[in-house]
């Protein structure tokens, strides 16, 4: 088990089996990072790494069109498992806990437990710890509710914020909506310039502290900034989130006024510290990826790997060799374009013992502890690249509810478990069908990105998201012992019409992808990491 094992198995929200457990704490003897955060205690909260993903070029109304793809997808239990959600260890005597330096940050320390509820920030704590947070205390109080700021811990070019939102001794509202007109968020620097700012973050509501984080454009790192907070309502239901009446939890009522917060800050705790390695290494993987890996930077928040990567013009053509059925229309909709340019790969930071200090599928991910004096191996894991398919199911609902049906298409075998028919609670007019589909494919194919679902030479659904059952250590054991994959969906087809129960219906799977892992052939080469963390190293020296 490496460390993206680990962290996507204690990712699930049931009971680890016995082998799991066995695979967990085998891990956890060998790796620190990991051992770290998996101690006994009273509760468990959920923890990710956190992570800049890269950007994607989609249109202005994309993201909010996915969000409410994904709020009409989910029931009551999922949201619950989404803002509080509890790692299935607990059964087997196993949770997480924070150990934070309280003499050194309290009030950041007390601000990590909402934070580790939500599952952000996952190593913020330990750049508290070493002092790269700033106490600050500024607060302003109008209609008997008052809005503070505690502390900040700036690294660039991100800004983490720790805030209350108080009346009568208790919380009023974790989460600020920031709209940049009525409630705004913006940092001045020493010249007078303005930079407004896009902020992610919030809290529960049986949390006294919650989080704010923002990043800022780069160029900002010598100058004395100023964190502005104007804000004009707090309160009431999130703007553009659907409430459920018996579902949702109402929220305390809207409160118009006026606060204004201000605290000073600057990134040159963290500028000073932060540690460059050059490194200039590249590689073009046997499918076609090339990988360019320029640095590594080691920030009091995060180890950055600077990378880039292209697929090679051969690669790139390949996604194209098989057309399927309605792409001329399907192509259309830029959710297919983005999942069919989708394309990532897993990189190791490996010890002097063999365990894995830290893997991501991104540029940058956070460490526990930075690995100041340790000579480290970077390793290739695996790569994944998606390309279109022609793979085609046909089912009639009617014989799916009498019992499972087998299929089989493109040397894959598939089930349909289970199919039923459920209300939209978004929307009571419409009837959702649920499907439960499983199968084993062999590799280097490994899951279908979406599904659409047709009937004869018609379209009826261009994108049915998937809901994975499958876990990445299964999926990872099963490929090293027989070469294929595993794989359980759900699916959720919106608008079910009842005339279809007894007709053919088709299930496309336009987007499919393929993993390759490397074992023994894996492109690595060493890194070794200065035994110093408070001066700043100067790249190439």
């Amino acid at each position: 088990m490496n460390c993206t094992d680990f962290h996507r198995l204690m990712d699930e929200e049931r009971p680890l089996t016995k082998r799991e457990l066995a695979a967990v704490e085998q891990h956890a003897d060998s790796c620190l990072s990991c051992a770290a955060l998996l101690e006994s205690d009273d509760e468990a909260n959920e923890w990710d790494i956190g992570q800049d993903m890269p950007e994607a070029a989609v249109s202005e109304g994309f993201t909010d069109n996915v969000m409410q793809e994904i709020l009409s997808l989910e029931d009551e239990s999922q949201r619950r498992r989404r803002s509080h959600k509890r790692v299935g260890l607990i059964a087997a005597g196993i949770a997480f806990t924070v150990t934070v330096g309280a003499a050194a940050s309290p009030t950041f320390a007390e601000m990590l437990k909402s934070l580790f509820g939500y599952g952000y920030y996952v190593n913020v704590d330990h750049a508290a710890e070493m002092g790269f947070s700033e106490r600050v205390e500024g607060s302003d109080t109008d209609q008997r509710i008052t809005l503070s700021i505690h502390e900040i811990l700036p690294d660039s070019p991100r800004v983490y914020v720790a805030y209350q939102i108080i009346r009568d001794g208790k919380v009023y509202e974790p989460m600020l909506q920031i709209d940049g007109k009525r409630n705004r968020l913006y940092v001045t620097d020493e010249d007078g310039n303005e930079y407004e700012v896009d902020s992610i973050g919030g809290g529960t509501s049986d949390t006294t502290i919650s989080y704010i984080n923002f990043k800022l454009p780069y160029g900002l790192e010598h100058k004395q900034l100023t964190l502005h907070m104007d804000i004009r309502e707090v309160g009431g239901r999130r703007e553009g989130v659907p409430f459920i009446e018996g579902l949702d939890k109402e929220p305390n009522p809207k409160v118009e006024g006026h606060w204004q917060v201000s605290v000073p800050f600057s990134f040159a705790k963290s500028t000073e510290a932060t540690i460059r390695i050059p490194i200039d290494r590249s590689y073009t993987t046997p499918q076609g990826l090339s990988i360019n890996v320029r640095n590594l930077v080691l920030t009091p928040t995060k180890t950055q790997l600077g990378l880039s990567h292209q697929l090679t013009e051969e690669a790139e053509q390949r996604k194209y060799r098989v057309k399927p059925r309605f792409w001329n229309e399907l192509q259309k909709d830029e959710r297919n374009m983005y999942e069919l340019n989708q394309r990532t790969f897993m990189w190791q930071l490996v010890d002097e013992s063999g365990a894995v200090v830290n893997d991501t599928s991104t540029s940058s991910a956070q460490l526990g502890r930075w690995p100041l004096g340790q000579k480290l191996t970077f390793r290739l894991d695996y790569e994944e690249h998606n390309e279109l398919s022609d793979l085609s199911l046909t089912f009639r609902p009617a014989d799916v509810r009498k019992g499972p049906v087998k299929l089989k298409a493109g040397g894959t075998e598939f089930m349909l478990s289970s199919f039923k028919l459920e209300p939209d609670l978004r929307n009571p007019s419409q009837t959702n069908a649920v499907m439960v589909i499983e199968g084993v494919m062999p590799a280097p194919l490994y899951r279908v990105a979406h599904w659409v679902l047709a009937q004869g030479s018609e379209l009826k659904a261009n994108f049915i998201s998937v809901g994975t059952k499958t876990n990445e250590y299964e999926i990872r054991e099963t490929v090293r012992n027989t070469g294929k994959i595993p794989l359980k969906y759900e699916l959720r087809i919106k608008g079910y019409e009842e005339k279809w129960e007894n007709e053919e219906l088709q299930l496309l799977a336009p987007v499919i992808t393929t993993r390759y892992y490397y074992e023994d052939d894996a492109w690595s080469f060493p890194i070794e990491v200065p035994p110093s963390s408070g001066m700043k190293q100067e790249e190439g020296k």
